[in-house]
């Protein structure tokens, strides 16, 4: 049984260290026009790791996708999904294979035009400047009927830059192009065609500035003379994307701001001036200084909108550096004097956004707005007015140690702001007597918060006990009830002793109690306590659809299934990712399952890869051949380190597998090192510990966080980060100035993990 396990474990092994000699480009080209749709699969994966050498193999690759692509639209289920894994297959082919497959891709690349940035699309933006070659076969599609797909031709032609030269007279018909319509697009974020056109021709470089302002400029005055955008896209999109390019057309839009019928929005017109370049930028900060007080707010309000749009990916819209504020701070400190309440806590709050810039006088007149009269009348009054306050811990240290005199401040309004601020722990730390009696005030709403941001501070379990205090959680008002009951879920594992107190909330009248409660059990409460079975008892449910809790008819308890069970759906489940998890769940049974190995034999043929990759390490967990897991693990890593699609199972199985394979943990450092992703790979270090110690600069990483904040990241990394150093010891010792960053300014839970860690890699007991 062994030999035969050897050798349909060879199905899997792909040109790599594993493999002996790599395979004929010939006979992969005839298996793969020829064979079953699993060895179809099998031979375009060996040709794209084949690299260039596969060259002779383009054009079968092509034949092969474009059939595969149809036969993925139609016909019954498995031949879809069989057709669906051929077509993606090939198309990681033909990428393998390198700047030699981009003639084959352009000419893929229509049959996906519905698609909306589909696999060809992202295949041909990877190979960047080496598409320009291709350029003038992708300009003729730039007049496609499909405008959604016009915009995307264009984007691919930006990120080419020079390269792209021959494409100008394209672009410029697409910017005229009378078929634009107004539609919200899709597959470029948004952009229209007519900014999608300018943006590429600005991107392109200098030979494309004649054009730029022969072609375009003259249609932009004119539109700022009357007032009327072409279709396609507005005046003000398309002036936001020239860059420096735009700055012959500076005083044209200057003069729309400034003209008294108002033709043309002020604050898009401001916007699109900071997108204009240096000449732009200039021509704003005088329209700012200027007498005119509302001028003045209006430029104002396009500045923090061009602001906030920085840190999107409508940041795609300007080909200009990011905005230095300092030149406008004198403005601005002026208008943090005068005006409406609001508007000089908005102005605060832009200056807290680009704090770098902003010297310690003006940081001092921030401070000074909460205790100004007319500021803390209007916070007093106004519903949520702590949204609009400044964040004082963008200052650093000065800021952050203001907050905690500010907490004794007679306006309540303040005081909420200034809660929600005290997050530090280290410069904070002074406001915890302040937050500990606010907790007894009259005003139940104040006191929780102050209970919760105790806590938070102090990581003290007898401040997390204050939450559960019957006058919260049996109060008559029944926010308060539900405040109480998220809040000890915010608190996460400090929380957790006090969720028993929660169960009678559960049968609360009270929908929006009911609810808070329920999602706080069901997403924190350890599974088997008391508080998981009161709700388990109450046929509770949790609905991801409406992420919402909802109640289920009487069930019986679910047994786990068994090997009859699983075999089961490892054939019949439809959802690819739970039946690839469900072969390995046969793996883990060991020689238990014995009775599926005929089953997992025939899924090393599948055409999903991951399900072949499963197969493959259930079938040496069941028969127990270690040689044959190192192989399959090594072979996959191998693949990844060379930037080859790795199938998304492998790291499922590494964090199943017991801590056995150290040796792997070079070849995973380099997968992380080149996926960015460390969430999947963290668990395998902690389970290696102080054997992990070369991924150490790794996690460290993770730890930093983004070096640019972006809108995808949450964060989820931190805390299993934490407890990957704290496994690996003394060696993480270079980890420690940033796991006290994360304990002074992290979540609990992430602040406990890295206490946590510190403490171990300081060897402490």
């Amino acid at each position: 049984m062994r030999y035969a396990l050897s050798v349909t474990i060879g199905l899997l092994l792909v040109e790599s260290a594993c493999a002996a000699d790599p395979p004929k480009v010939t006979d992969l080209i005839q298996q793969l026009e020829a064979a079953g749709t699993g060895e179809r699969v099998i031979a375009a994966e060996r040709l794209g790791d084949l690299g260039s050498a596969a060259a002779d193999a383009i054009p079968a690759l092509t034949r092969v996708a474009r059939n595969a692509r149809r036969g993925s639209l139609e016909g019954e289920h498995e031949s879809r999904r069989a057709n669906k894994y051929l077509y993606d297959a090939c198309l990681d082919a033909l990428a393998g294979i390198g700047p030699k497959s981009v003639p084959a891709f352009v000419e893929l690349f229509a049959d996906e035009k519905d698609d909306h940035f589909g696999s060809v699309a992202r295949h041909i933006h990877s190979f960047g400047r080496d598409v320009a070659p291709s350029v003038p076969a992708l300009a003729k599609l730039l007049a496609d009927d499909n405008q959604d797909f016009r915009v995307l031709v264009a984007y691919l032609l930006e990120e080419i830059g020079p390269g792209a030269e021959p494409a100008i007279p394209a672009l410029v018909a697409l910017f005229l192009n009378p078929k634009n319509g107004a539609d919200n697009l899709i597959s470029s974020g948004s952009l229209s065609p007519r900014a999608a056109a300018v943006r590429a021709l600005v991107r392109i470089g200098p030979k494309t500035q004649k054009t730029i302002e022969e072609k375009v400029l003259p249609v932009l005055a004119e539109e700022l003379k009357t007032g009327k955008s072409a279709r396609g896209g507005s005046t003000e999109e398309v002036l936001s994307v020239l860059g420096e390019a735009g700055a012959p057309i500076v005083p044209n839009v200057v003069a729309a701001i400034r003209d008294e019928e108002r033709k043309f929005s002020r604050e898009d017109a401001g916007t699109a001036l900071l997108g204009l370049g240096v000449a732009g930028r200039q021509a704003f900060g005088k329209l700012i200084a200027g007498p005119d007080v509302e001028m003045r707010k209006e430029m104002f309000e396009a500045l923090n909108h061009h602001l906030m749009g920085e840190d999107s990916h409508r940041n795609l819209h300007f080909n200009t550096p990011r905005i230095n504020i300092a030149p406008f701070v004198p403005t601005l400190a002026t208008m943090l004097k005068d005006g409406e309440p609001r508007q000089r806590l908005e102005v605060a709050r832009a200056l807290s956004d680009r704090a770098d810039k902003v010297p310690r006088d003006v940081v001092d007149m921030i401070i000074g707005l909460f205790r100004d009269p007319a500021i803390k009348k209007w916070m007093d009054q106004e519903k949520g007015a702590w949204l609009s306050a400044p964040n004082l811990n963008s200052f650093g240290e000065v800021g952050a140690r203001a907050l905690v005199p500010l907490l004794d401040s007679d306006s309540a309004g303040v005081r909420e702001a200034v809660i929600d601020q005290l997050v530090h722990r280290k410069w904070s730390a002074g406001a915890l007597p302040s937050l500990r009696k606010l907790v007894d005030a009259p005003n139940s709403l104040l006191a929780l918060d102050a209970a919760l941001h105790a806590a938070r501070l102090s990581l003290d379990p007898k401040d997390a006990a204050r939450l559960a205090e019957r006058r919260f959680l049996h109060n008559d008002d029944p926010k308060v009830r539900e405040y109480a009951a998220d809040y000890l879920g915010h608190l996460d594992s400090l929380g957790m002793p006090h969720y028993e107190a929660l169960i009678p909330l559960l049968d609360d009248k009270n929908e929006e109690v009911m609810q808070a409660t329920g999602l706080t059990i069901h997403h924190h409460a350890p599974k088997g306590s008391a508080a998981a079975r009161a709700f388990a008892d109450r046929n509770l449910v949790y609905d991801s659809n409406s992420a919402k809790i909802t109640r289920s008819p009487k069930r019986q308890p679910e047994q786990p299934p068994g090997v009859a069970d699983l075999i089961t759906s490892a054939t019949t489940e439809r959802d690819e990712w739970k039946r690839a998890k469900v072969v390995l769940d046969l793996g883990d049974r060991g020689a238990a399952a014995k009775e599926a190995v005929p089953v997992l034999k025939k899924l090393l043929t599948d055409p999903d890869p991951a399900l072949r990759f499963a197969a493959g390490i259930a079938l040496a967990q069941i028969e127990n051949d270690r040689p044959a897991l190192r192989k399959l693990l090594t072979a996959e890593l191998e693949r990844a380190a060379r930037g080859r699609p790795v199938t998304w199972i492998a790291a499922e199985a590494l964090e199943r597998l017991p801590p056995d394979f150290p040796e792997l943990i070079p070849l995973v450092i380099r997968w992380l090192e080149r996926e960015g992703d460390g969430s999947r790979f963290l668990s395998f270090f902690q389970k290696y510990g102080p054997k992990a110690k070369a991924a150490v600069p790794a996690i460290l990483t993770i730890l930093r966080g983004p070096k640019v904040p972006n809108h995808h990241y949450f964060g989820t990394e931190l805390k299993p980060a934490c407890d990957a150093l704290a496994a690996i010891g003394p060696d993480a010792r270079e980890a420690l100035p940033e796991l006290q960053r994360r304990f002074d300014t992290g979540s609990i839970e992430v602040a406990l993990a890295a206490r946590e860690a510190i403490r171990k890699i300081a060897g402490e007991k």
